[in-house]
């Protein structure tokens, strides 16, 4: 009895052909979309990350150290008070569409909507 890990034999032979079958088995269509997907959202953190640092250097070069003060409370505040802004709209929306993925952006579309 051979011990196979589930792999097709065409797998387990050695030499290039197998490698290359096994290449080709991690970059197929839906693979490669994904890795194209996490690269956009890395890139676009990378991005929002580099201009906060910028921002807060500016601000910690213009502003005084009492003004420093004050507008970290504030936007303390400020992020607290978004945090329940939703009230978990968001959640529910997601629930709801789970059956009907179709309807999730008309949920986020009116949630959106209402908040302006």
């Amino acid at each position: 009895m051979s011990f196979s890990l589930g792999l097709p034999l065409r797998y387990l032979k050695p030499g290039a052909a197998a490698r290359r079958d096994i290449a080709a088995g991690f970059f197929h269509a839906g693979f490669r979309r994904t890795l194209e997907n996490y690269c956009k959202l890395l890139a676009g953190n990378s991005a929002r990350l580099g201009l906060q640092a910028v921002y807060f250097f500016l601000l910690a070069n213009t502003l005084s150290l009492a003004a420093m003060g004050i507008f970290a409370s504030a936007s303390a505040v400020g992020l607290m008070l978004a945090s329940f802004s939703g009230l978990g709209f968001g959640s529910l929306a997601f629930r709801a569409a789970a059956g009907r993925p179709r309807l999730l952006g008309n949920y986020l579309g009116l949630f959106y909507g209402g908040r302006c």
